[in-house]
């Protein structure tokens, strides 16, 4: 996974439909698919499907091997290493954590040489590396994730993540938690699971001035700390001033900016200007207005309240991502909600979720039908909700409400096709 395909997926939260307490909370992940709070916990890290060899001494017992290979693809250490003495902190549950938001964040991918300051000395020969770097806006270093692959051995997830700022840690033990000596460096470790069938492990510690956390999920509880631990083994065993982020430096800074407009500043956006709402519903008041532009997103966006109705207008550009939900107007399988009962969870079919969740409709196909039947009530208020999408060119008009008729919905998104 490339670094701006994990940013894509990982999504900064639009501040503007936070704003507004009882909004709906924007989703740009299928809103049947919940992230688990492990996910949320360790905030920036990205999870690949890898391969890890036993890289500890032979007393140690070694994972299993696919036929045609040996112990003689394990490379030695460049020179002797300590053992490593593993604690493990048997956490009771874990706690959400939110993102910590950096204006401007962006990624890019890892050069050869930057690779080589941060992997360790001790590998196999066929283990390789990717990964990316994550900066602030001005272009400081804030993080490295790095990948593994190791095809000749047992499927497991495992990320690295570096950074010179200390790693939130969202494990919940009773008291203090008890240190781990690898290869002569202090680790807390800590193992979880919440169902018996994925099981968790974590090592945070520091080496050489820079914070690590070393994270593998398996399937087999037994064969899982096995091989947690050949990882452990491998990414503690570091010599000669690494892993050293001073070398990871950004290439380019790409254009961030973030900035609140009033409607005539708004409406006299040059790229997306011309698709903004003229007027709102009566008694609708402004929230925010939101010019975004960074890495992976550009868009204007405006929010507005009335009580605890409210109607979200968001414009950005088409691209190939989009793609996977455009629907014609016939395709009432793929956008008419009077279908899937609630919860959709449970009515929606897999394979169809992303693009009943938030269809795009062409702007010539639109119909008032087709928007009623992206309209529903629900709740005490009982008041019209929908959210949907329409493609004007390379344009897409993004509406979420709850509390405006769907006609009046369906009048303005007419008006911007004759614009």
């Amino acid at each position: 996974m490339r670094g701006n395909e994990f940013l894509d997926k990982m999504e900064l939260i639009d501040s503007a439909y936070i704003e507004a307490a009882d909004a709906k909370l924007k989703k740009e992940q299928n809103v049947w698919v919940k992230w688990s709070v492990m996910a949320a916990c360790l905030c920036l890290i990205v999870t690949t499907v890898i391969a890890v060899p036993n890289l500890l001494s032979k007393d140690k017992p070694k994972p299993n091997l696919k036929p045609g290979n040996t112990s003689e693809q394990l490379k030695e250490p460049n020179e002797p290493q300590d053992t490593c003495v593993f604690n493990y902190n048997e956490a009771s549950k874990v706690v959400d954590a939110a993102r910590k938001n950096i204006p401007g964040y962006f990624t890019e991918d890892l050069s050869t040489q930057e690779l080589s300051a941060i992997i360790p000395d001790r590998q196999t020969a066929e283990m390789t590396f990717l990964g990316y770097a994550g900066f602030d806006g001005e272009g400081t270093l804030i993080d490295v994730v790095l990948q593994v692959d190791a095809p000749f051995l047992n499927e497991a997830n495992v990320s690295v993540h570096f950074s010179n700022d200390e790693l939130t840690q969202c494990y919940v033990i009773p008291g203090e938690p008890v240190i781990s000596k690898l290869n002569g460096y202090d680790f807390e470790v800590y193992k979880w699971s919440s169902n018996a069938e994925t099981f968790y492990y974590d090592a945070f510690g520091r080496i050489n001035g820079c914070f690590i956390q070393i994270s593998y999920r398996g399937s087999d509880e037994e064969q899982s700390k096995i091989d947690f631990e050949a990882v452990a083994d491998c990414f503690t065993a570091y010599i000669d001033g690494k892993p050293n982020l001073s070398e990871v430096k950004a290439d380019a800074i790409p254009e961030f900016f973030d900035l609140k407009l009033t409607l005539s500043e708004a409406k006299a956006d040059a790229d997306f200007g011309a698709y903004m709402l003229s007027t709102v519903p009566s008694g609708y008041v402004k929230e925010s207005i939101r010019r975004y532009k960074n890495q992976n997103n550009d868009y204007l966006s405006a929010l507005w309240t009335k009580g605890i109705s409210n109607l979200s207008w968001k414009i950005s550009h088409y691209n190939e991502n989009d793609s996977a939900r455009l629907t014609s107007v016939a395709q009432t399988e793929n956008y008419d909600l009077s279908l899937y009962p609630i919860p959709r969870a449970d009515s929606v079919p897999k394979e169809l979720r992303e693009i009943v969740d938030n269809p795009i409709f062409d702007a010539n196909e639109l119909t008032l039908e087709a928007v009623y039947k992206r309209a529903y009530k629900a709740g005490d208020t009982d008041e019209w909700r929908m959210e949907f999408s329409v493609k004007y060119n390379d344009v897409i008009v993004e509406v979420r409400t709850n509390g405006v008729e769907p006609e009046w919905v369906y009048q303005q998104l007419m008006k911007l096709l004759k614009k």
